[in-house]
Formats: structure tokens, C-alpha cells, sequence
């Protein structure tokens, strides 16, 4: 095979992409089954979707060979989180923010998604005390996570964020720590993993 032959390298941006496409269909079928409690016919077609997109994102991760970055610890600042509030949901893919914010008022959390991180910041400076918990992709167009997430700390320095990461890339401990951000989610995301750590920051709000 010519070098003008062979396949390039899977880019960040394709990746990216990839990784929203299969989490998306993957995650619509999770909830078809739930919501409308197919046949069994129906339901084995639907699993061989998730399946397959399972094996798609695995594919991803494997090309793209990312270095994950480490989850930072939740307990110290599980306990001094302001119950009560929203969750701001913000991930340039719509649907994406859409599914994440389902999943969270399955479990009895009110999220506001947004596909743009301009709007969002402008969102939340109207009233920075409606929210208890921003949950942030890094990987976006205009503001990435960190500098979204930097915003917001200087408005609401105690504010937590939850950035979510295809390609965590080569941020520091420092970036994290000045941005407000107390932990870091691999993408893609899985709704159980999700709940876990937002029901761990909110827990008089979720109702699993």
C-alpha cells in the first residue's frame, strides 16, 4: 500500500465527532427501551445498536491513543456543594447536552442544557445563585471547558464543575484546581457513572 493510500490518522476534531455520534445513538436506544418497553424482537435489535456503537467508541479510543487525565477527588467537596440549584449542561454537540440533561431529570435534577458556551456563560451571569453544579464538555468551539470553566470561577469561585473529556490533552493540575473543576469524566459517558458522581454532589436533590 502507497503512503498516499493509507488512511490518516484519526484527528482530534473526527474523533470528536465519532465519539458524539456513537454515545448518541448508543444513549437514544438505552432510552427507547426504557421509555416504551419493546417486544423482544424489537429489543434485541436495539441491543445489537448499543453493541455495536459500545464497539465503535472503543475503536475511537484506540485510534485517537489519548492519555486519560485522573478523576480528582470528590470528598472534600461533596459536602460544602449548595443543594437545590440546576445543573448547567454545556457540550457543543445539542444533543449530546440534551441526553445528559434527561438523564439527570430521570433522576429528579432540573439540568438547563446549552450547545453554546458564549450563551451559556451569559446564562449564567443573569443569576449565578440558580445553579448548585455545572457539568461542561472540554472540547468546544469559542470557549473550551477550562476557559468556560475559569469564567465561571471568577463569578462563583465555589461553583463545582465536572468537565467531560474525549482528549484530556496536556492540562495541569493548576488549570484544574483555578478553574473550579473537581472531577473529570471520560468520554464516552455512561448515564450510570454520571448519576453516581452528580448524586454524590447533589444528593438531597437525586432520586434514584
Amino acid at each position: 500500500m502507497n503512503d498516499k493510500d493509507k488512511p490518516d490518522r484519526l484527528t482530534q476534531e473526527t474523533g470528536h465527532a465519532l465519539y458524539n455520534i456513537f454515545s448518541t445513538i448508543r444513549a437514544n436506544a438505552e432510552l427507547v427501551i426504557e421509555d416504551n418497553n419493546p417486544d423482544a424482537k424489537s429489543l434485541q435489535r436495539l441491543q445489537r445498536v448499543m453493541q455495536a456503537c459500545r464497539r465503535g467508541e472503543e475503536l475511537v479510543r484506540r485510534a485517537r491513543d489519548s492519555s486519560s487525565l485522573h478523576p480528582v477527588s470528590l470528598e472534600t467537596a461533596a459536602g460544602t456543594i449548595r443543594q437545590g440549584g440546576k445543573v448547567l449542561v454545556v457540550d457543543d454537540e445539542q444533543a449530546i447536552a440534551d441526553l445528559i440533561s434527561r438523564y439527570l431529570g430521570k433522576a429528579g435534577v432540573t439540568a438547563i442544557p446549552f450547545s453554546d458556551s458564549r450563551e451559556a456563560l451569559q446564562r449564567f451571569l443573569q443569576q449565578p445563585g440558580e445553579f448548585s453544579l455545572v457539568i461542561t464538555d472540554y472540547d468546544m468551539p469559542d470557549l473550551n471547558g477550562i476557559e468556560f470553566a475559569a469564567l465561571l470561577y471568577r463569578k462563583a469561585p465555589g461553583l463545582p464543575v465536572i468537565l467531560i473529556s474525549g482528549d484530556g490533552g496536556d492540562l495541569s493540575r493548576v488549570q484544574i484546581a483555578e478553574s473550579g473543576i473537581i472531577s473529570i469524566m471520560d468520554k464516552p459517558i455512561e448515564r450510570e457513572t454520571l448519576l453516581d458522581v452528580v448524586c454524590n454532589l447533589l444528593p438531597e436533590q437525586c432520586q434514584l
